[in-house]
């Protein structure tokens, strides 16, 4: 039965929202089908390309090796074929890096739980993105209202999820035209949950893009899967991903994570 076709002049005010309310549920299942498509169709894709992909960045290495052998008494060409053998190991780890993505959203793994302290990992963050930060011109700067929240996780995944939602903010600055090039992550603790919040000064999203972009199938802006995976990290430890964007103007995301079992000083 079509529910659209039914006449939107009903009489019966109950029977008009209960139509309402079957075709939000159609629309519902409509969309998790789309997910569950996508999904099969990623771990196809996965075991199709991840091991030729191995194979071929190791054949690569190995030409390279010989061809640097054979033109030792030729440093010029050496140099330039140097750059552009490293372009072709960086599309690899990029390519590499997405199946990892797709492979974490479509069939997680069992990962050894521990208790981590958050701020330590958030530390351990911070020297490897403060170079890169610097590099690009990038302000990044991290505020802890707690020394210590020790949480019961992953720390794989929760250190992937930190990770995503930072190179989202890196490419969103990138693409902007904003004059101030500035990301913080700020870490609240706040009775029984506690809060990883990073802003930033990038392109901004309009209210159609923020209804969109934990979908992964939004590629735009180079989000691909990494907002789509920490959505299901988050959901996995019970927490939730909020947003608020303005166009132009920048983005926040706020991580909101139960503490559970964890505890905290």
């Amino acid at each position: 039965m079509d529910l659209n076709k039914i006449p939107k002049s009903l009489n019966n005010p109950v029977l008009a929202d209960e139509i309402v309310r079957a075709k939000e549920l159609l629309e519902g299942v409509n969309e998790a089908d789309q997910t569950q498509t996508i999904i099969e169709f990623f771990s196809m894709v996965i075991h199709e390309v991840k091991n030729p992909l191995a194979a071929i960045r190791t054949m690569h290495e190995s030409f390279f090796l010989e061809l640097e052998s054979d033109l030792r008494d030729r440093p010029e060409v050496i140099v330039y074929a140097k750059e552009y053998s490293d372009r072709i190991l960086s599309e690899i780890d990029r390519l590499n890096n997405l199946l990892s993505s797709a492979k974490h959203f479509s069939q997680p793994e069992k990962a050894r739980w521990e208790l981590v302290n958050v701020v330590c990992l958030i530390d351990e963050i911070n020297d490897i993105y403060s170079p890169l930060f610097k590099k690009l011109d990038i302000e990044f700067r991290i505020s802890s209202n707690a020394q210590f929240i020790d949480f019961f996780c992953s720390k794989d995944e929760i250190i992937q999820l930190i990770i995503n939602l930072l190179e989202n903010s890196k490419n969103a600055i990138l693409i902007s035209n904003n004059k101030l090039r500035k990301i913080t992550l700020e870490i609240l603790l706040h009775k029984s949950y506690f809060f990883i919040i990073i802003r930033d000064t990038g392109c901004g999203l309009n209210k159609d893009e923020i209804k969109e972009i934990f979908k992964p199938s939004r590629t735009k802006r180079k989000h691909g899967l990494g907002l789509a995976v920490c959505r299901v990290i988050a959901q996995r430890y019970k927490g939730r991903i909020f947003i608020h964007s303005l166009k132009g103007q920048g983005s926040t995301f706020a991580l909101v994570l139960p503490l559970n079992q964890s505890q905290c000083k």
